[in-house]
């Protein structure tokens, strides 16, 4: 148990951290050499025969001598400070965050969780539909209800195949693709049969220049919510699009970019082409490289541009659980335990990447505030764990092939 003095002394040392600050670049910080730098002029510096002191003068000598006890209290401090640092337990340390899933709510992520390891390890079926629910409804704790989320994506699907039919397309992928694209980017009219005639007028998907982070609002990247409101950003627009192709049965892929996904559908001659829905617009890769500043390392080593397969779009949502999870209440074993399970299935992604290094950064600083030494302790003082040197230099090889 650390005493007061310590616990002072800690302080004086320590810089105060945020968890969810943004990945900084760091170093192993170094015991400082020297604990405290004093003025010039004190005496531990200067020779007292040397000191400039007037005889005459009796607030000088009185000054001199105050200046000189107070150096020498100082001195006495660090003294015992440091001793105590130095005699500090590795048993005392607390090696790990504290976990969360006791707290209210929290039980729902873990089911969330269980239920995308089912459909990636087969023991359910695989639905995109039910992954992006079973992520959102964790955050909303069980609140938001499945027939209403499935109601409106099968009414949505029926739209498009209705247009379909009116247009007399062909029962083809490219058409099924070509009138979803339509479906978020163009005002349609559509002639319903049943359950009476009438004409319907579906708008274009806004895109949502809010909070498109959700830094304010986590909700602003969910598929419920853009479903409600009919705006949404690069997250949401484009596993709705996944949804209602998969209700279609049709086919389409998600695609990572830095900050960004969209979607690839199949095209002709066993090529593909791009459709960036927050602009509504049709691209090619040459757009994506430029306007993304994707280096052709990244291309290369299949982080960026590679349509992911639907196993890999699922393991995504398990990033994006944890993402609510550690947003709502924090870093903890089960926050890593949804990345890593997220990194088996796609060990390029660099949002998980980024994820895990950052758990280990954080984690690194818990430890650092606990004893800010612990980088020179001998490794008999830690029975159980290794010293935390192991941790940040695992987050910093996490990441640095991707920069």
């Amino acid at each position: 148990m650390k005493t007061p003095l310590a616990i002072a002394y800690i302080l004086l040392l320590q810089s105060s951290f945020a968890q969810n600050s943004p990945i900084p670049f760091f170093t192993t910080p170094q015991a400082p050499t020297t604990l405290f730098q004093m003025p010039n002029y004190l005496p531990h510096q200067t020779n007292r025969s040397n000191f400039p002191i007037n005889p005459s003068s009796q607030q000088q000598i009185r000054q001199y001598e105050e200046d000189e006890a107070n150096w020498k209290r100082q001195q006495e401090l660090n003294r015992q400070a440091v001793q105590e640092l130095e005699s500090t337990n590795g048993n005392d340390i607390q090696f790990e965050f504290n976990s969360h899933l006791n707290e209210q709510g929290a039980h729902f992520y873990k089911t969330a969780f269980d239920t995308l390891v089912n459909m990636l390890n087969g023991k359910s079926h695989m639905s995109y539909k039910k992954a992006v629910f079973a992520s959102e409804w964790a955050f909303f704790e069980g609140r938001l209800n499945f027939k209403e989320f499935d109601a409106t994506i099968k009414y949505s699907a029926d739209l498009i195949r209705t247009k379909i039919k009116e247009e007399k397309l062909p029962n083809t992928t490219l058409a099924k693709n070509w009138m979803t694209f339509r479906f978020f980017s163009d005002t349609l009219k559509i002639k319903l049969i049943s359950p009476e005639k009438r004409t319907v007028t579906h708008y274009p998907i806004r895109y949502d220049f809010e909070d498109f982070y959700g830094e304010k609002d986590w909700t602003k990247g969910m598929v419920y919510k853009l479903m409600k409101l009919q705006t949404g950003q690069c997250h949401s627009m484009p596993l709705f699009y996944l949804i209602l192709t998969e209700e279609l049965g049709s086919t389409a892929y998600l695609v990572n970019a830095p900050e960004h996904t969209y979607i690839k559908i199949p095209y002709i001659n066993n090529t593909y082409q791009n459709i960036e829905l927050t602009n509504g617009h049709l691209t090619n890769d040459a757009y994506v490289v430029s306007s993304g500043f994707i280096k052709s390392e990244a291309i290369a080593s299949k982080i960026y541009m590679k349509p992911l397969s639907k196993k890999q779009t699922i393991a995504q949502c398990l990033l994006d659980l944890a993402k609510g999870y550690g947003n709502k209440y924090g870093r903890d074993d089960f926050y890593l335990t949804m990345v890593n399970t997220a990194l088996t299935y796609q060990p390029t992604n660099a949002t998980g990447t980024y994820m895990q290094a950052s758990y280990y950064y954080w984690l690194y600083q818990h430890v650092l505030q606990q004893d800010p030494y612990i980088a020179q302790r001998p490794r008999q003082q830690y029975p159980q764990r290794k010293p935390p040197t192991n941790y940040i230099l695992r987050g910093s090889k996490s990441v640095s092939w991707l920069t």
